[in-house]
């Protein structure tokens, strides 16, 4: 365990009841796992996830948050009411924002429940319930549904809801992590060589983390800097075909000042274009 913290604090006769929120190490943990005989599965490469908020913003922001924690990065967006029903919208929505999975966070209502007991202090309770439907967006299938429930304490009942929402998000990582590595998701095996040209780079600190977000790529087998010159640069990139359009994987790039916009070009020798947030 790397860390934890006190989620909430109740009073109950005889003693207080603790929930406790804990930061496993993952990988020391299927590392021991794995040297113990029990097998495991891992993905060779992080895929990319679009959350989608079909209502509870604050579930699906903490959900997002936990996914990029455990090195699943992608994109998060609202969802209008009903829109886990239409896989083929779904699945073409993730595949456009370079994505090779969605996930749709929707909240749920609660049954009723016998009064929760007094908590520490003059607090008030916060209960919320959420469930995720995980696509995969290449084959079109859902891969897992997922409902937990968070429960939370704050000053007003405002507060207590969103914690309670976060709670909720934060548990749906694991569980969604899991049926992505075990939705046999993988990679083509053959590298192709693209050239790609990014314009509009304001200084050099810039062509230093396109350099690392295109490397940072799933599809990434290598990415080698070719050229620079004033406001732009060149890379070589050995990519692994995952089944999405390339310029929608150019424009999935991470960069912490800015974003890649596709110019246009062929596949094998396109152009990008820095973008302020």
């Amino acid at each position: 365990m790397r860390r934890y913290a006190i989620a909430a604090e109740v009073v109950e006769p005889g003693g207080v009841r603790v929930t406790v929120e804990a930061d496993v190490d993952r990988e020391r943990l299927l590392q021991e796992l794995r040297a113990k005989g029990v097998p495991v599965v891992r993905l060779a490469a992080a895929p990319r996830v679009l959350v989608l908020a079909e209502g509870g913003g604050a579930a699906a922001a903490a959900f997002h948050e936990a996914l990029a924690a455990q090195g699943l990065a992608g994109r998060l967006a609202p969802a209008e009411p009903g829109a886990s029903a239409d896989l083929p919208a779904l699945a073409e929505w993730a595949r456009g924002l370079g994505c090779h999975f969605a996930a749709v966070v929707v909240p749920e209502s609660l049954p009723p429940s016998a009064p929760a007991p007094l908590p520490a202090g003059d607090l008030a309770e916060g209960r919320s319930r959420v469930r995720v439907q995980v696509i995969d967006a290449r084959r079109r299938v859902v891969v897992g549904t997922f409902g937990v429930e968070g429960r939370a304490w704050g000053a007003d009942a405002l507060e207590a809801g969103a914690r309670a929402l976060g709670q909720a998000g934060r548990l749906l990582a694991r569980p969604v992590l899991a049926a992505v590595e075990q939705s046999g998701w993988t990679l083509g095996s053959e590298a192709s060589r693209r050239v790609l040209r990014v314009e509009g780079l304001p200084d050099p600190k810039a062509v230093e983390q396109v350099g690392d977000g295109i490397a940072a790529l799933a599809e990434t087998r290598s990415a080698a800097l070719r050229s620079v010159s004033a406001g732009a640069a060149e890379w070589t990139v050995e990519a692994l075909e995952s089944g999405l359009p390339w310029p929608a994987v150019v424009e999935a790039v991470r960069v912490a000042r800015g974003r890649l916009v596709w110019l246009g070009g062929e596949p094998r020798e396109g152009r990008a274009a820095w973008r302020n947030p």
